[in-house]
């Protein structure tokens, strides 16, 4: 029989594929390709995540190997300094207004409250003959076993509103002051004129004093004196110098850093993006409570609330910040003592204030000067019996007193880093015992 030519055969009708079967398996491969793209997604985050959590941990481990090397050779034991001589060396502890337990400032708490206590600031004098530390000096790289270091938070205000956006990095910053009292001239018992010499700090890692009108390279009992110290001379200019108690001028550590165009270098950089740098001071008697089965410290964020249960009672011995209380609750709970005037708005523009821990120093006391302005000069030393009591140079005549009467035991670090693109947050503290062994 003849095939008919307008006659298909069945293999001839399956050649193709219809419209329909062609739109099905687009669609098909689009979904497949779709779940293919979300897993590498998926896939990519992870791995990004995992790498700011690793990087983190890691920075976290070499800043706190850092800080715990500084505190284990501290020069002294931190108590209050109650001797005739001047200590050798001093550690001092800055307690700023922000807190943990406020978010941050109270004008800044409403849109930066990831932000926890970042304005703290310590400072000491090491002694690290094993390893000495190196630094600038006339363009020289020189040692020494000892130095002063400066541990301090900073950020970049780039708009100028005096509040950390979420955009602006707070960094932690560390510096190393070499202590070389052999760098001064033999003859004139100094480095050089501040006059010719004003930006000595910037290029330089020694640290330094005054004599007159000259830089003087301290030795450990110079740094006993407050006003021998970094940064507690305004602008860097002990000729300039702020008197009683020579607090520290926050805007120039800095400063002391910033290159010709105005930028901080980077040369002293511990950490970046950080949420938190949080200073404190162990109290054995700053009481530690149970809200619902949560052990609440002092200066906790209250995270759980009702009527406290304790059982079998209240503990004691905690970590607080200065004045955690403003009355004395413990150790540490009150204001620092009056006589030490170093419980003052002198923080940024003056405007908030901040607490001081310091092993302070005897030369108030022996300086020639009416310190506390009560027509008396030295009252404390002078051999005359001025308080009124038939003791002589009694503690009540002094003109000045530390600020806490009590030792620091133990201190408490805590570094919070905060990565913005993937929202990870670490934390690692460094734990430091003063107990004697």
């Amino acid at each position: 029989m003849t095939r008919s030519p307008f006659t298909r055969s069945p293999l001839a009708r399956l050649a193709g594929l219809t419209l329909v079967e062609v739109l099905i398996a687009m669609v098909m491969t689009l979904i497949v390709m779709f779940a293919m793209m979300e897993a590498f997604k998926y896939a990519s985050g992870a791995m990004q995540k995992s790498r700011a959590v690793i990087e983190m941990s890691s920075q976290l481990r070499s800043a706190q190997e850092l800080l715990r090397s500084d505190l284990e050779h501290i020069t002294l034991d931190p108590k209050p300094w109650t001797q005739t001589a001047l200590p050798k060396g001093y550690f001092e502890y800055v307690e700023g207004p922000r807190r943990d337990a406020t978010g941050s400032l109270a004008s800044e708490k409403a849109n930066y409250s990831y932000l926890g206590d970042i304005d703290d600031v310590i400072s000491f004098t090491v002694n690290r003959p094993e390893q000495p530390f190196r630094g600038r000096y006339n363009g020289n790289i020189i040692e020494s076993p000892m130095a002063e270091i400066i541990w301090w938070t900073h950020w970049d205000d780039r708009n100028g509103n005096n509040q950390v956006d979420f955009d602006e990095s707070v960094n932690v910053y560390r510096r190393v002051l070499l202590i070389r009292p052999d760098l001064n001239d033999v003859q004139t018992g100094h480095l050089g004129a501040l006059a010719s010499n004003a930006d000595f700090l910037k290029y330089n890692d020694v640290s330094v004093g005054t004599v007159g009108n000259c830089w003087s390279a301290n030795s450990l009992e110079d740094l006993g004196n407050r006003g021998n110290r970094f940064c507690h001379f305004i602008e860097n200019n002990p000729a300039t110098a702020n008197g009683f108690p020579h607090i520290l001028m926050r805007s120039n550590l800095i400063q002391s850093r910033m290159a010709a165009n105005n930028v901080a270098t980077g040369d002293d950089v511990v950490l970046t993006n950080i949420a938190a740098f949080d200073v404190r001071v162990y109290s054995p008697n700053a009481t530690v409570n149970v809200v619902n089965n949560l052990a609440i410290e002092p200066n906790d964020v209250l995270v759980a609330t009702g009527t406290p249960i304790v059982t079998p009672g209240p503990t004691y011995g905690a970590f607080v910040d200065l004045a955690h209380g403003r009355s004395a609750t413990s150790w540490f709970g009150g204001l620092p003592d009056d006589k030490s005037k170093l419980a003052y708005p002198f923080y940024l523009d003056q405007a908030l204030t901040e607490y001081v821990y310091d092993t302070w120093t005897p030369f108030y006391e022996n300086d020639g000067l009416d310190t506390n302005q009560n027509t008396d000069i030295d009252e404390g030393t002078n051999g005359v019996n001025d308080g009124g009591t038939p003791a002589v140079d009694e503690t009540a005549e002094r003109e000045t007193m530390p600020p806490y009467p009590h030792p620091i035991r133990g201190l408490k670090v805590s570094l919070r880093l905060v990565e913005k693109n993937t929202k990870q947050v670490r934390q690692a503290s460094v734990i430091h015992s003063f107990v004697p062994e």
